[in-house]
């Protein structure tokens, strides 16, 4: 089809005398736009709700950024302070992806709260040269594990239109099949060029029962305690006719070894086909066989399968498939209680509260001792099949969109997955994770952060690029867990058996009541750079006990609510303090002191810049594929002093790398690093066309071990400042680790160099001789995303 140009059309109606303003007591602008409002509107929305705030949207089309575009249908959703309306951003009929205005309404239906991520648009381009089949060809290229069907690439897909530089652009945003049930890659590829624009891995009675409490959780001074089921099961005339786990709102199966669950038969097997770095190849695989096995009929009476002394089960002594624990139906009865303990603390909340799943009318499934393929054993028959025998335990648990796993089922036999959203509570060789309630209750969050907020990046700030969606995420995960309990330690029982030494036990994963604070604690890792967010939040949280914290708890919820995915930082520190302060408005002071807590940690206006006195261990960025461009840059800038008594003429940097910048076939993983003596280097732009400018910049190509050597030539006097900063060429994400800076004296003065560049390595250091390691070294790759908890 030939490129067609849409002409522009009015969208924009003429605002109305009686339209409500725009709320105004506190506004956050970009470039002439609003992106968050908040006070009072005198007068309230008519109704019905869904058409007057969408008619009050388009009134105030032009500073909300919506020139040229209009909006989708209205989703309305109660608050506990009212309620929220998010209206998609639309063109033409097609959604602009990543835009969206969100309306926080009073319980009067006066306007409260506006945010918005739109962008004007001035022209728009509709060209098919691809069809939607080509697309996901496009989309798969390179990616390992992807199911095939005749062939081809099995994946989802809808049309969306992208913006850059006010011009809309068609586009598929795909959801690929992969055999990789922990990798959900979303890819978005341009209609007209087949260019891949970004990738994004979302990967995140007698009904008498036992279970304990969620904190300290199971050990051995934590006697279990009774419960009823009773409120999570539907009634008693609905119920599962086999008495399984089959709630009012989740679901809950065990993860089984064996086929039905019965140690007396083989492992599960599934077979098809998958994309490999040598091309498309039949594999047999085992797998969990999912099935429920906790029942109350029968041979039972209730639903107690707790021993004498249930840790004796954890962690697992014997090898996978002789060890009771590897389906030990107390986990599945524990996890499921308590993910419904988490779903009805929301709807304490905000009464009649649903996650996404809910809303589609559909149930989350809650997955005990889940254990997955061990791709490290795979083999290769001499008929070209790839085959993994074992499966492995692995220490993690996540959460698991629905997306994903709705793919997969067309490449695998029906029942392997379920078909809504999953809490996969992973048996770990070291923890059964099914086991700690704050671990249910972080991955059931990131459930409900996907039914409101759902936030995206990218982020970029003057100092460089940080995943602040990522960290918000886990931040909130962790602070909605915490105020399940009132206890600010996470993950009480998992956390010390991940961090026992040889002495005992260690610690929690992470402690909320922290004095950590921007830019100290930023390494680029998500749940390393959120604890300065959940501490703020948790410390905002001690300051307003009424209501034994709820008032409080529920203004967060609304906060998250009534925010946009394109939040970030400072745009939900100001959101969390404004519904704190609509929740307590007789308290003339509570915006400015939840604002304080954020400000005192650096949540907001934080210079990231380190003085460099030590390497840093891990010094993490973000790939091209994650909307940044040309490179993206760290969380953080390196500032060194020259001493006093010298001069320095070269700048020496070292590292060793995590993962492969380019996990889609782009070769060996580049870096740029900039250099800038006086002040920092300042990046601006948008976060696709980033421009910065640094006195010097050299690139570098990770050698075939993995490791970044160089020496920059440069002049430095005594006391001169100099900032350093390291920016991502790749696709993916790439971590640096022991990142060693170090200034040369002038005698003797290196020349420049370009870096060692060796033969581009084979992806995790894996022999190619041979489909069967290459699989599993893909599969190796997919898994550097997978850390969830």
């Amino acid at each position: 089809m030939s490129m067609t140009s849409l002409a522009l059309a009015s969208l924009v109606p003429i605002l109305s005398a009686a339209s409500p303003q725009l709320p105004a007591q506190r506004i956050i602008e970009d470039r002439g736009m609003i992106r968050f409002a908040a006070g009072r509107s005198e007068a309230a929305l008519a109704a019905p709700l869904s058409e007057s705030a969408r008619s009050f949207a388009l009134d105030h089309a032009k500073r909300l950024g919506l020139e040229g575009l209009t909006l989708g249908p209205a989703k309305v959703s109660a608050t506990g302070l009212g309620s929220a309306v998010r209206l998609q951003v639309m063109r033409d009929g097609l959604p602009v992806l990543g835009a969206e205005v969100v309306l926080g309404l009073d319980r009067e239906g006066r306007v409260r709260r506006v945010a918005s991520s739109a962008r004007p648009v001035t022209s728009a381009v509709v060209d098919r040269r691809l069809t939607a089949i080509e697309a996901i060809q496009a989309a798969a290229q390179g990616v390992p594990n992807v199911l095939l069907r005749d062939g081809k690439p099995l994946g989802s897909w809808r049309e969306v239109l992208v913006v850059r530089d006010g011009q809309a652009r068609l586009a598929y945003q795909i959801q690929l099949a992969s055999l990789d049930v922990l990798r959900n890659e979303l890819v978005v590829v341009d209609a007209q060029t087949g260019e891949v624009l970004s990738r994004q891995n979302r990967v995140f009675f007698s009904d008498a029962a036992k279970v304990w409490s969620p904190n300290p959780g199971a050990d051995a001074k934590s006697p279990l305690v009774s419960v009823e089921l009773t409120p999570y099961l539907p009634a008693v005339a609905d119920r599962n006719p086999d008495g399984h786990l089959v709630g009012a709102l989740l679901d809950a199966v065990n993860c089984c070894v064996h086929q039905a669950c019965d140690p007396a038969q083989p492992l599960k097997t599934i077979t098809g086909t998958t994309a490999t770095m040598v091309g498309p190849m039949p594999f047999e695989t085992v797998f969990c066989d999912l099935r429920p096995m906790a029942s109350n009929v029968g041979t039972r009476s209730d639903y107690d399968y707790s021993s004498p002394d249930p840790l004796s089960y954890d962690p697992p002594k014997a090898e996978i498939g002789s060890d009771p624990d590897d389906s030990n139906v107390f986990s599945e009865v524990h996890g499921f209680y308590h993910a419904n303990v988490a779903y009805a603390f929301f709807r304490s909340l905000v009464p009649g509260f649903e996650i996404r799943d809910s809303m589609a009318g559909r149930k989350s499934t809650v997955l005990a001792n889940f254990l997955v393929p061990d791709v490290n054993s795979a083999t290769q028959d001499t008929a070209g099949t790839i085959h993994v025998a074992t499966l492995q335990r692995v220490d993690n648990a996540a959460y698991i969109p629905h997306e994903q796993l709705q793919q997969l089922m067309p490449g695998l036999p029906d029942g392997v997955m379920p078909n809504g959203d999953v809490f996969a509570l992973f048996q770990g060789p070291t923890a059964d994770f099914s086991y700690d309630g704050d671990v249910v209750y972080h991955e059931f969050t990131h459930s409900v952060i996907v039914s409101t907020a759902d936030f995206a990046g990218p982020h970029l700030d003057r100092y460089g690029a940080d995943d602040e969606a990522g960290a918000m995420s886990e931040g909130l995960a962790d602070y909605f867990a915490a105020a399940l309990t009132n206890d600010p330690l996470i993950a009480n029982f998992a956390g010390p058996r991940l961090t026992a030494t040889a002495s005992g036990l260690g610690t929690a994963l992470r402690d909320l009541d922290n004095t950590t604070s921007c830019p100290s604690l930023l390494t680029g890792e998500v749940h390393n750079d959120s604890q300065h967010f959940s501490a703020a939040l948790w410390a905002a949280r001690k300051l307003f006990p009424d209501n034994n914290f709820k008032t409080y708890d529920t203004a967060i919820l609304d906060a998250l609510q009534t925010s946009p995915a394109s939040a970030g930082f400072t745009q939900m520190a100001e959101a969390f303090a404004v519904s704190v302060a609509d929740a307590f408005p007789s308290r003339t002071t509570a915006h400015d002191e939840v604002l304080a807590q954020f400000r005192s940690r650096g949540v907001v206006d934080c210079i990231k810049v380190i003085d460099y006195t030590a390497p840093r261990s891990m010094y993490s960025m973000p790939g091209t594929m994650q909307g940044y461009g040309p490179a993206a840059p760290g969380p953080v800038q390196l500032k060194l002093t020259v001493p006093a008594d010298s001069t320095m003429a070269a700048l020496r940097i070292s590292a060793m790398a995590r993962g492969s910048a380019d996990p889609f076939g782009g070769g060996a993983p580049k870096v740029d690093v900039l250099v800038k003596k006086g002040a920092p280097i300042t990046f601006a732009g948008s976060p696709s066309a980033i421009t910065s400018d640094p006195d010097l910049r050299q690139t570098y190509t990770l050698t075939n071990s993995g490791s970044l050597t160089g020496t920059i030539r440069m002049t430095a006097a005594a006391g001169e400042t100099i900032y350093v900063s390291v920016a991502n060429k790749g696709a993916g994400p790439l971590m640096l680790t022991d990142l060693k800076l170090t200034l040369i004296a002038p005698d003797p003065v290196p020349e420049a160099d370009a870096g060692v560049v060796e033969p581009a390595p084979n992806k995790c250091g894996c022999s190619s001789a041979g489909a069967a390691p290459l699989l599993a070294c893909s599969l190796l790759l997919a898994g550097l995303a997978r850390r969830r908890r």
